[in-house]
């Protein structure tokens, strides 16, 4: 029995939910997935939500370069023995953007930040389904933008188990 409840939490941990395909998007240090408006973080998510376009995405990651080389080498690695190195690898990671609307009514968008997606069994399916794991240090994290003021809040980078 004890082999089933582990077996089940295993096999679902780190799951994320189904969405519609969204738009794919490359530049010359990213590349990643654009959710639409439509989509849900979580089932019981009610937060407003807008379609960020690729300029948006582009401007962000050119603000993203910059931001990631200000900040102390130690807050780039959580767990320095687990996963790569942030600054060094910032464009292999894959992201996933999804614009939301803050209690102030500003636009945010949401960067999910995956390492090694096509060795992730988490993400086989990222450019259709939101990727969420809360283990894998530097391998997962993820950051928010905001649009108007090109500032970036509450990085966050995964803890190791």
């Amino acid at each position: 029995m004890k082999f089933l409840l582990l077996l089940l939490a295993l096999l679902t941990a780190g799951t994320g939910h189904a969405q519609s395909a969204g738009e794919i998007v490359h530049g010359n240090e990213y590349h990643g997935v654009i959710f639409s408006a439509a989509l849900k973080l979580q089932p019981e998510d009610t937060v407003r939500r807008w379609t960020p376009t690729a300029a948006d995405i582009q401007r962000l990651e050119q603000d993203l370069i910059g931001f990631m080389h200000k900040q102390p080498k130690k807050s780039l690695v959580n767990h320095a023995t687990q996963g790569p190195s942030i600054r060094q690898h910032l464009g292999q990671y894959t992201r996933q953007y999804a614009g939301y609307i803050s209690p102030k009514g500003e636009r945010i968008i949401y960067v999910n930040c995956v390492w090694d997606v096509d060795n992730d069994p988490f993400a086989k399916d990222w450019p259709s389904r939101f990727i969420q794991v809360f283990d894998g240090g530097s391998s997962y994290w993820h950051i928010h933008y905001n649009v108007a003021k090109r500032k970036f809040l509450a990085l966050a980078i995964n803890g190791v188990a």
